[in-house]
């Protein structure tokens, strides 16, 4: 769980940098001239910081999926490298560097990410759990708001609470960027929170739904439309109508022709 988590946090950064720099390639590039205070270069700089920043995240999710992808100990074992290079690479910044208080704020934000992480994938599944054992609109909306809530938790309130931070003049402080660092690195738990959000959500507007939309589908099962020639043409031509706007005189004409058609009357002309 350790290594999974760790590889997509590094993953989740690497990618939230590379989309930074990515975004930031696109602005000036949407505007006449890039400022005189930047280097020439500095479009194929981003350009290939951005891609470098992508293929290194896109190799830390692969580490972070192969003990779901291969289920055996040698994966397992193996989504722990990020971890461990991560963790040597601070043991020699210590060793080599005095001024070393950045990165060990970065290194307590990637501890701090992991705990939350955990924690958030034993309340996601325990909610869930509680839910289907009984399943009741009720239950599906506390549970979705309590998601909703821990991701607001683990992504927007340190993002936010540093954004303020920085703003009252706090930026060269640590404190900011530790926070930073957290949500950074609960990016892809924090994805994975909203997709399971976004089912129960559907669940919940199918449970709302269904008695309306039941009735429908069992009447237009019951009547058999779907065999009535009539009935399909008229609907065909009213979708197509509304979607082509311009062709509405030419589908009328066609429409009447297929009544006609249908009705076994011989079309004149």
């Amino acid at each position: 769980m350790i290594g999974v988590s760790t590889s997509l946090a590094f993953s989740g950064l690497f990618f939230g940098v590379g989309l930074l720099f990515a975004t930031l390639l696109h602005l000036l590039r949407s505007l006449p001239q890039y400022p005189a205070n930047l280097p020439s270069n500095v479009g194929a700089s981003l350009s290939l910081a951005s891609s470098f920043l992508a293929i290194v995240g896109l190799g830390f999710f692969i580490f972070g999926a192969l003990p779901s992808i291969f289920p055996y100990r040698f994966a397992r074992i193996l989504s722990l490298l990020p971890a461990l290079l991560f963790i040597v690479g601070m043991v020699n910044l210590a060793r080599k560097h005095a001024p070393v208080g950045r990165q060990l704020w970065l290194f307590a934000a990637l501890v701090v990410s992991t705990v939350a992480d955990i924690i958030l994938v034993v309340l996601v599944r325990q909610s869930i759990r509680w839910a289907s054992q009984a399943v009741h609109t009720g239950k599906i909306l506390l549970v979705i708001v309590g998601q909703l809530t821990v991701v607001a938790l683990v992504l927007w309130v340190p993002q936010d609470v540093a954004g303020r931070l920085m703003s009252f003049g706090h930026g060269n402080s640590p404190f900011p960027q530790f926070l930073i660092g957290i949500a950074t690195f609960n990016l892809f738990t924090a994805i994975a929170a909203s997709l399971l959000t976004l089912t129960l959500l559907g669940v919940l507007i199918h449970r709302a739904f269904w008695p309306v939309t039941g009735i429908l589908i069992y009447q237009a099962a019951r009547y058999r439309l779907v065999h009535n020639h009539k009935a399909m043409a008229v609907l065909g031509a009213g979708c197509v109508a509304v979607a082509f706007p311009s062709l509405r005189g030419f589908i009328a004409a066609m429409l009447g022709w297929l009544i006609v058609f249908f009705a076994g009357e011989k079309p004149r002309g």
